[in-house]
C-alpha cells in the first residue's frame, strides 16, 4: 500500500513538472490501461495517451493545459478527439469512463 502511494505521487510530480518520463512511468504502474486503449484503438499516439493518462489521474482541462504549456483551448479539442475515438459521449464523465475500463 505504502509503495502504491509512493508510486501515484511520483507519478502526480512527474505530470505536473511536464517531465519526459512522465507516461513511461505511468506505463509501468497501469499497463493495463494503456493495453486496453490500445486494444480499442492500436494507432493512439503517445500525445493521446498521455492526455488520457492525465485525465485518468483526475486533472482537469485547466491543469492540463498548465502543466503541458498548452491552451486550454488546444488541450479541450484535444480531449474532444480522444473522446470520439473512443465512443465517449458529451454526457459521460471521461474521467469515470477511463476509470472503469481498469
Amino acid at each position: 500500500s505504502k509503495k502504491v502511494n509512493e508510486s501515484f505521487e511520483e507519478i502526480i510530480l512527474l505530470a505536473k513538472t511536464n517531465s519526459p518520463e512522465f507516461f513511461t512511468r505511468f506505463k509501468e504502474i497501469y499497463p493495463e490501461f494503456i493495453a486496453k486503449l490500445l486494444v480499442i484503438d492500436p494507432k493512439f499516439r503517445v500525445s493521446e495517451l498521455t492526455l488520457c493518462a492525465y485525465v485518468f489521474l483526475g486533472f482537469s482541462t485547466k491543469d492540463i493545459a498548465q502543466f503541458t504549456f498548452k491552451s486550454t483551448n488546444t488541450v479541450h479539442s484535444r480531449k474532444y478527439n480522444v473522446r470520439k475515438k473512443l465512443n465517449i459521449s458529451s454526457e459521460e464523465s471521461m474521467e469515470i469512463w477511463l476509470k472503469n475500463l481498469v
